[in-house]
């Protein structure tokens, strides 16, 4: 076996397999999903000239070439998880955004950040390793803060705040 040809159809694989992936999520549109019927499309003709230049046991394809369809299984399952990562993210930024905006519109309240460990308190899941994730990746949204000490000569607390209240 070549390994060359293996790991060339595996990664060919799972480039189309990400790429499929994303079109089915609907995030590319059909150029994208025409790309891949293309280098599909070309795939199947160069290996059905390779079967006609052949003779013998040599006029089939390679075994190598069924690593193209499992590297299609491992690239559609890459994105898979990396989708589901994605949206664990989005909600958590969409519940600090909720959090910190119902504080806002409490009476008189006009603050826009909330500390780390209030967020825990009312929300257990919104950890401050998730909640710094977000605030990397949606930094156009949510931003680090510093709030002062509960209690005179305390240490000031970490936190999140909206960039745009």
């Amino acid at each position: 076996m070549t390994w060359a040809i293996a790991i060339g159809a595996s990664a060919l694989g799972a480039l189309l397999g990400w790429m499929g992936y994303l079109v089915f999520d609907g995030r590319r549109d059909v150029k994208t999903l025409t790309g891949i019927v293309g280098v599909i499309a070309g795939t199947v003709v160069l290996g059905f000239f390779r079967s006609l230049a052949g003779s013998g046991p040599e006029a089939t394809l390679p075994p190598q070439v069924w690593f193209y369809p499992v590297g299609l299984l491992v690239g559609f399952g890459l994105s898979a998880v990396h989708r589901a990562r994605e949206k664990k993210l989005i909600e958590a930024k969409d519940l600090v955004v909720r959090i910190i905006k119902e504080r806002l519109t409490k009476a008189g309240n006009h603050i826009t950040m909330i500390s780390f460990d209030e967020l825990e308190r009312i929300e257990p899941k919104l950890t401050r390793d998730l909640v710094r994730r977000v605030m990397s990746k949606y930094s156009q949204e949510l931003c680090p803060r510093t709030l002062p000490p509960v209690s005179p000569g305390g240490p000031s607390r970490p936190g999140v705040g909206l960039v745009k209240p």
